[in-house]
């Protein structure tokens, strides 16, 4: 009997063990399966916020704050969306944004305490495939100024706008702001920049307006309709922007490398 008896608890401890296995095994199985799901969801946040491409571009005012294309992503409000874009070359740290070049040079700007006279730099933006980053400066009662900063030589070519970039991010736009406030700018311009391995290259300006009382006109409502079409609104002004007339729609279309401004297509009847 007491053979028997042994020999029904060393089963029963067998049988506990492997039970303790099983129970085991599907508890490390449900947690690799958790951990699956969290790491493909972290990877599809990762490329949204570096790839996803931008079904149009952000009029002013608009409440959207991040303009993503497939070599481009930038903050249009601020430099929250920026930074959460940038790669580990870029550190904001309480008041100082620093910048680490390829040579491993840091630019370091350093924003004054809020008052009076408070000035700094927001982190707008990064062009991954150079890198070139972009950056605004603020300060006393002027608009920003914007300037995109090449990776690798620190070379800081200024805009008077953010850029704005083709859906293939092959090209930015660069309308002048000032138009309607001589006493901040000189007129009205328009420009087309074309992106390479370095700086960017300009590749088509016009300076519409000079502020004077002669008459011109001014663009506004920039917006990408494709790779080599910029649509707009032109507004006709005169008198130092106190007298202004015709609002019409406009498109700015390349072919081969010639930009040429002219009226949309007739809609059919």
């Amino acid at each position: 009997m007491s053979s028997l008896r042994g020999d029904i608890d060393q089963t029963l401890r067998r049988n506990s063990a492997t039970a303790d296995v099983k129970e085991s095994a599907a508890l490390m199985e449900n947690r690799l399966a958790t951990l699956s799901v969290c790491l493909a969801f972290a990877a599809v946040f990762a490329v949204s916020c570096r790839d996803r491409a931008a079904s149009r571009s952000v009029p002013p005012g608009q409440s959207v704050r991040r303009i993503a294309t497939p070599r481009a992503c930038l903050d249009t409000a601020g430099e929250e969306q920026a930074l959460a874009c940038a790669p580990r070359t870029v550190r904001r740290t309480n008041d100082t944004l620093s910048i680490r070049l390829a040579d491993g040079h840091v630019l370091t700007f350093v924003n004054t305490p809020p008052g009076e006279f408070e000035h700094g730099v927001m982190f707008r933006g990064t062009i991954a495939s150079v890198p070139l980053y972009i950056i605004s400066s603020f300060g006393g009662e002027r608009p920003p100024d914007y300037s995109m900063i090449d990776g690798r030589s620190g070379a800081t070519p200024g805009f008077e706008e953010l850029p704005l970039f083709s859906p293939d991010s092959t090209r930015f736009a660069v309308n002048s702001p000032s138009w309607m406030d001589c006493d901040l700018g000189n007129g009205g311009s328009l420009a087309i920049w074309r992106l390479t391995d370095g700086l960017p290259t300009p590749e088509w300006h016009v300076e519409s307006w000079d502020c004077g009382p002669g008459a011109g006109w001014a663009a506004d409502g920039l917006r990408w309709r494709s790779p080599d079409t910029l649509s707009f609104t032109r507004n006709e002004i005169a008198d130092r922007g106190r007298v202004r007339g015709a609002k019409q729609i406009q498109l700015l279309v390349r072919s081969d490398s010639n930009w040429q401004i002219v009226p949309p297509p007739s809609k059919q009847k």
